[in-house]
């Protein structure tokens, strides 16, 4: 029993720990053929282009996918973030961007990306708070703006009971930050910074 705890602990802890991806697409694809289906084949064949400083685009999504003005605690997190790291200029995404018929709307990546492009981002942090039940689950991903390659992505959850909507995703944005600043140390590591 004294070890099922710390094991579990353990095992809670590394669920929140960023995963890291940097590997060429086209080996991937190539290690596999006639194995992959030629439209996931596409998809996967997209290769890394890490490099630093740039310019990162900042997508802050609500439970239901709607692009939402990060707070002014959030993007001051998130500069400090890509400052310690030497990442580059953080850059929030803006609705103003969107066509008038996605206002409001559930975003997919690929609009997120647009958006992104539009205001000159090389690259974009999609994170999603998510205040459905007594749990909250906060999502983060760090993605190529040019090919959708996704470099890394991390998660982390609060205990938010019943407080209102503003206060709960706080509480999530806030425990998400340190592993958002883990993913920003990493990617630079591996970029070379």
């Amino acid at each position: 029993m004294k070890f099922l705890i710390p094991l579990t602990c353990a095992a809670l802890l590394a669920a929140c720990a960023p995963s890291f991806q940097t590997t060429s697409g086209a080996e991937f694809v190539a290690a596999r053929p006639g194995f992959i289906d030629p439209e996931i084949a596409a998809a996967a064949a997209v290769e890394p282009d890490l490099r630093f400083p740039a310019r990162i685009g900042v997508a802050r999504l609500t439970g239901y996918g709607e692009l939402s003005a990060p707070s002014g605690e959030e993007v001051q997190a998130l500069g400090r973030i890509a400052a310690v790291a030497q990442l580059g200029a953080v850059v929030p995404l803006t609705s103003f961007a969107l066509d008038s018929e996605d206002r409001g709307s559930r975003l997919d990546q690929m609009e997120l990306r647009k958006i992104a492009a539009r205001q000159h981002a090389d690259y974009l942090v999609i994170y999603q708070l998510n205040t459905r039940g007594r749990t909250g689950l906060a999502e983060a991903a760090f993605i190529d703006v040019r090919n959708g390659y996704i470099y890394a992505n991390t998660q982390a959850t609060a205990g938010i009971g019943w407080m209102g909507q503003e206060r709960a995703e706080a509480r999530l944005a806030k425990a998400l930050m340190p592993e958002i600043e883990a993913m920003a140390e990493g990617l630079a590591a591996r970029a070379g910074r």
